[in-house]
């Protein structure tokens, strides 16, 4: 092997390894946001998705509101798979920021919204179909609870990856055993 050949390979191992240090640097100081602001980024598993999506009857053009979206993976299977409009809301700028691009990336950005906002203070009125993965202690939370009770139409599912709505219990449709977590169906 030639000199200048080796030192293209030895160039392009650093670039790698310089792209793999920035991205866990941006990947920790995400989840520093996240746990700082109290909530910590909790990803749903993608594979996932499809078990979720597939026992919901999903009508097309419904409006899809995400709390905590985090990096946009469910907002943007909901838009791309399903034909939703989405909306996905996260406190973490830096996860909404990695939501639009993806979004981007995927061709759905003029059917996406992801805005950095706190879920207490967003509009859950507007939405057809709610789906969040919050812990039990904000899922309870009076506020959350309080905008559940009076923001959201009849019709509305509210889907809970993970943890049930307790003050939703007559109102679940379905329960979704998938591979990482239970998620809970309900119908307001």
């Amino acid at each position: 092997m030639s000199l200048v050949l080796l030192r293209i390979i030895f160039l392009f191992i650093e670039i790698l390894l310089l792209v793999g240090v920035i991205w866990y640097c941006v990947y920790l100081t995400m989840l520093l946001i996240s746990q700082r602001s109290g909530i910590p980024f909790l990803a749903t598993i993608r594979k996932s998705l499809p078990e979720i999506f597939s026992n919901l009857n999903l009508v097309k053009g419904s409006k899809f509101l995400e709390l905590g979206c985090g990096d946009g993976i469910v907002t943007c299977t909901a838009v791309k798979d399903y034909g939703l409009i989405g909306k996905g809301v996260d406190i973490n700028f830096i996860l909404i920021i990695f939501a639009k691009l993806k979004a981007i990336k995927m061709g759905i950005s003029d059917r996406t919204e992801f805005i950095r906002q706190d879920i207490c203070t967003t509009d859950f009125a507007w939405a057809d179909v709610i789906y969040l993965y919050l812990l039990p202690r904000y899922i309870s939370s009076d506020k959350i609870k309080n905008k559940f009770t009076t923001e959201v139409k009849p019709g509305t599912i509210v889907i809970s990856h993970g943890f049930p709505i307790p003050y939703f219990d007559k109102r679940q449709i379905k329960l979704i055993p998938t591979k990482d977590y239970e998620t809970y169906v309900y119908k307001i």
